[in-house]
């Protein structure tokens, strides 16, 4: 049986736009379940692009936000996150006692650093957050640039990743400049920070680590934290609606092996632009065959 508009549910427009709200995603989580269970499921069992445009332009016929219903299909298919907070940061804990880990990680994201911190064409005097700062690379970047009239602050989960950042800046001689301030923290309850108090904030595959309600709950602090115009950041492992094989299998590997590999492929500019940024430029890198996003966008 073929797509018929009568298979819609009915809702009189304007469009319902709380259906569409961030707590509708925490509530169901992936949710689309809810709103789709009027139609048949096999539609969205083994989608095809064809009934999935007709649906979307019925729904804009009614009034409805196409721009929200393809962003909550595209955050419906980002898999499950496989391990817990606390499984996070005693992983992190683990591996930044491990000599080899900052030289492994070394080999293709010092080049991803050097592409996306170029791209946010930092100032001298600006104020820069980085969440998930994990062994200080970026932030000594970020120091060199603002200088000590500017601000550095990082928020992070591992307490070993704060004192393999510590022993960096003792390093690079940094250790005694009172503009960086690090701190010990879980981002999904909260940023500890007043409005507007940067200009820049920097996630380097740290919004992977997060499920889609709790991107969303994130992305909306930094929202907040941003000053008018700021700037934020966000590498990621892309997801993409035409998926490579590499992806697959990295996305498998995921699943099975949630102790080995901590990211995985993401929605950045749909989830960013579900939290109200207005995404600006987009870089795409590969590494290891799978694609990585770069996206900047301001507020």
């Amino acid at each position: 049986m073929g797509f018929r508009s009568d298979m819609l549910p009915e809702y009189p427009p304007p469009v319902l736009k709380t259906f569409f709200t961030e707590s509708f995603l925490r509530e169901r989580l992936y949710g689309l379940q809810e709103y789709f269970k009027k139609l048949p499921q096999k539609l969205f069992e083994t989608p095809e692009l064809s009934s999935f445009l007709e649906i979307q332009n019925e729904l804009g016929l009614r009034g409805f936000s196409t721009t929200d219903f393809e962003r909550l299909v595209k955050l419906s298919s980002t898999i499950y996150l496989t391990r817990s907070r606390q499984e996070t940061k005693v992983s992190y804990d683990k591996m930044s006692t491990l000599a080899l880990y900052d030289s492994l990680k070394e080999i293709k994201e010092n080049i991803i650093r050097e592409k996306s911190i170029e791209g946010l064409k930092v100032k001298e005097g600006e104020r820069v957050l980085e969440i998930g700062f994990g062994t200080g690379h970026a932030i000594v970047n970020f120091a060199m640039l603002v200088g000590q009239s500017g601000l550095i602050c990082g928020l992070e989960i591992s307490e070993g990743m704060l004192n393999k950042t510590q022993n960096r800046l003792f390093k690079e001689g940094l250790n005694n400049w009172f503009n960086i301030k690090l701190g010990l923290g879980d981002a999904t309850q909260g940023l500890p920070y007043e409005d507007a108090s940067f200009d820049i904030i920097y996630m380097s595959f740290t919004l992977e680590l997060f499920s889609v309600p709790e991107m969303n709950g994130l992305l909306k602090e930094c929202y907040r934290v941003l000053g008018k115009g700021g700037r934020i950041c966000v590498v990621a492992l892309a997801k993409s609606d035409d998926e490579t094989l590499a992806v697959k299998i990295y996305e498998w590997l995921y699943q099975k092996l949630p102790f080995f590999l901590d990211c995985r492929p993401i929605f950045v500019n749909a989830v960013l632009g579900g939290a109200g940024f207005n995404v600006g430029v987009t870089e795409h890198v590969m590494a290891w065959a799978i694609p990585i996003d770069i996206v900047i966008a301001e507020k």
